[in-house]
C-alpha cells in the first residue's frame, strides 16, 4: 500500500480547502496550545480512505489522528478482510485504528439505514466523550449532500430540509469534504494508486439512498447535463446564509409567546407573515427546544402541512401532540397536559385590590382563566379616549369599560359566573325577564351560550359578553371617559359572531 505521507501527490490540491475548513471552525492545529485529537470515521470505502489520507498528510506527525471503524456484523466473515485492509491502511499512515462492534448480529428486518446509523454514532459519541479534546471528522461529500437534499425534498421536510447535511454538529463532529464531488475523490485515489473497498450494500436497492444515488441522480444528470444535481449544493449554501441571518434570534423570540415542555403557543397572524423558509426555521427551532427536554417530538412536516391549510387542520400531530387554535393563537399541546374544560356551575371573583394594582401599574394586564377554557383580559385604561359604544359595552360586544366608582373605593368584588340557570342574579330595577332567558334568545349554538360568563356585583348583573350590554346607569354617561377598567372576553375557539356568521 502507498505511504500516506510520502506519496499520493494527487491529494495535495485538496489540502488548501482542508486548511481553510479547519481555520473557519477554529480547530486548526497551529492555533491550539493543546493538540486536538482528531478521529476519522472510516469504512474502507473511497470517501473515508481519501479523508484519512488527506488528514494524515495535513496534520503534523505529533498531532493525534485515530481511525474509527464500527462493525455492524451484517456481513459475517466478510468483515474480517475489511479489518485487515484497515489495519494495513493505518500502518501505512502511521496512525492508530480503533474498532467497535455491536453486541450481536441484527435481524434482517432491523437493518434499516436509521438503525445502522444510530449504532455507528453511538460508538462515535462514546469515543468523543473520552476527552474534551476529541473531535470527529466524517467523509460526507457533495454527492451525499445532494442525495440528502433530494430525499428531504420529496419527504416534504420543508425549506430547512434543503440545507441537507450540516458541516458541523455539536461543535465536535465535522464534515470537511462537503464541497468535493465523489468523482473527484475517486479520480484522486485512482491516480495516486491508493486502494479502497467497494461495499456491496451501497448498491442494495432496499436502502433509499442507494435508489436516489443510482436511479434518481443519473436521471437528473441526463436531463440537466453534465451535473445539474450539484446546483442543489449551491442552493443549500444560499439557504444557509438566509437561515443564519443576524436578525434570526430576535425575530424568533418575538413570535413565541409561551413555551413549556408540554405547551407551545404563538400568534398565528405573526406566523403567517413569515416567509415559507422562516416558518420552517421557526418550527425547527421549536421542535429542537422540545427535543432538549426529553419529550417526544412531533413530525415537522405534519405541522407545516396543517398550518398551511385553510382552515387550519386541528388534531393529532404525532407522538402525543395535538394542534389547536385558541385565542387566535396556535397551541401545540402534549398529551396528559390537555385541559379538561367543563361547563358546570362555577364562580370566580376579581376584587378591588386587584383592580387597584392594575390602576397603579399602567400598561399591565391581568388574565382570569375560566373553567370553560376561555378567559377575561383586564386592563386599566387611563388615556382620554372617545370610547365607542362597543368598547364601553353599552352595545352587545366582547368588551366593556367599568367606571372607577363601580370597581374601586371599597366596592364589592366583581363576580364572574357560569351562564347556566342563575336564579340568584337579577337585571336590576325595572328590568323584566331573567338573564338565562336573555342569553337563550341569542342565535348562538347551545355550546357557545353555556360558556358565556356573567359579570355581576352583589347579585346584580353588570354585563354578559355578546348578549347583555353593560348595565350600570350611574356615573359618567358621556362617551368621554378619563379612565376605567377595560374587560375583554377572549373565547378560546374564536369570536362567536364570526363563527356563527361563517356557519349560518
Amino acid at each position: 500500500m502507498n505511504e500516506g505521507k510520502s506519496s499520493a501527490p494527487e491529494i495535495e490540491p485538496f489540502l488548501p480547502e482542508l486548511d481553510s475548513f479547519f481555520l473557519k471552525h477554529g480547530i486548526h492545529p497551529s492555533h491550539s496550545q493543546t493538540p486536538i485529537s482528531v478521529h476519522v470515521g472510516i469504512s474502507g470505502g473511497a470517501d473515508s480512505v481519501f479523508l484519512a489520507c488527506l488528514l494524515s498528510r495535513f496534520l503534523p506527525a505529533h498531532n493525534p489522528l485515530v481511525l474509527l471503524h464500527f462493525n455492524h456484523r451484517t456481513r459475517g466473515t466478510e468483515h474480517d478482510s475489511e479489518i485487515r485492509f484497515l489495519e494495513e491502511l493505518a500502518q501505512s499512515l502511521g496512525r492508530e485504528l480503533r474498532v467497535g462492534s455491536c453486541e450481536g448480529p441484527l435481524a434482517a428486518r432491523m437493518r434499516s439505514e436509521n438503525v445502522l446509523r444510530t449504532q455507528r454514532y453511538a460508538f462515535f459519541q462514546g469515543v468523543l466523550e473520552e476527552s474534551s479534546n476529541n473531535i470527529l471528522c466524517l467523509a460526507h461529500n457533495q454527492d451525499d449532500l445532494v442525495e440528502t437534499i433530494l430525499m428531504n425534498l420529496f419527504r416534504g421536510t420543508g425549506p430547512t430540509g434543503l440545507l441537507g447535511i450540516p458541516e458541523v454538529r455539536d461543535c465536535r463532529i465535522f464534515r470537511p469534504m462537503m464541497g468535493i464531488p465523489s468523482l473527484s475523490i475517486r479520480n484522486a485515489l485512482h491516480q495516486s494508486g491508493i486502494p479502497f473497498l467497494e461495499d456491496p450494500s451501497n448498491r442494495d436497492p432496499v436502502f433509499l439512498r442507494n435508489r436516489v444515488r443510482h436511479e434518481l441522480v443519473p436521471m437528473i444528470r441526463k436531463i440537466f447535463p453534465p451535473e445539474g444535481d450539484h446546483h442543489l449544493a449551491g442552493l443549500a449554501s444560499l439557504l444557509k446564509k438566509e437561515f443564519t441571518a443576524p436578525d434570526s434570534p430576535s425575530w424568533m423570540e418575538n413570535i413565541l409567546t409561551f413555551q413549556s415542555p408540554d405547551l407551545i403557543a404563538f400568534p398565528f397572524s405573526r406566523y403567517q407573515k413569515l416567509s415559507p423558509y422562516r416558518q420552517s426555521l421557526f418550527l425547527r427551532s421549536v421542535l429542537n427546544s422540545i427535543s432538549e427536554t426529553g419529550t417526544p417530538v412531533p413530525e415537522e412536516r405534519n405541522l407545516l402541512k396543517s398550518l398551511s391549510q385553510s382552515p387550519i387542520h386541528e388534531g393529532p400531530m404525532g407522538r402525543g401532540w395535538m394542534l389547536r387554535i385558541e385565542f387566535q393563537e396556535v397551541h401545540l399541546v402534549y398529551k396528559g397536559s390537555q385541559n379538561s374544560f367543563h361547563s358546570g356551575r362555577w364562580e370566580l371573583s376579581f376584587d378591588t385590590q386587584r383592580v387597584d394594582r392594575l390602576r397603579r401599574s399602567p400598561g399591565s394586564e391581568a388574565i382570569l382563566a375560566l373553567p370553560t377554557g376561555d378567559r377575561l383580559l383586564f386592563r386599566w385604561e387611563t388615556e382620554t379616549h372617545n370610547w365607542s359604544q362597543w368598547e364601553k359595552g353599552t352595545l352587545s360586544s366582547r368588551q366593556c369599560l367599568i367606571p372607577p366608582e363601580v370597581c374601586l373605593n371599597g366596592r364589592p368584588a366583581l363576580r364572574v359566573t357560569d351562564s347556566g340557570s342563575r336564579m340568584d342574579l337579577f337585571l336590576g330595577p325595572g328590568k323584566k325577564g331573567s338573564i338565562s332567558r336573555i342569553i337563550s334568545k341569542k342565535r348562538f349554538s347551545p355550546g357557545i351560550r353555556r360558556n358565556l360568563p356573567i359579570l355581576s356585583q352583589e347579585n346584580l348583573v353588570l354585563w354578559v359578553p355578546y348578549a347583555l350590554p353593560f348595565q350600570f346607569s350611574g356615573g359618567q354617561e358621556s362617551a368621554q371617559l378619563n379612565e376605567g377598567l377595560s374587560i375583554i372576553f377572549e373565547e378560546r375557539r374564536g369570536n362567536p359572531w364570526k363563527r356563527f356568521l361563517g356557519n349560518p
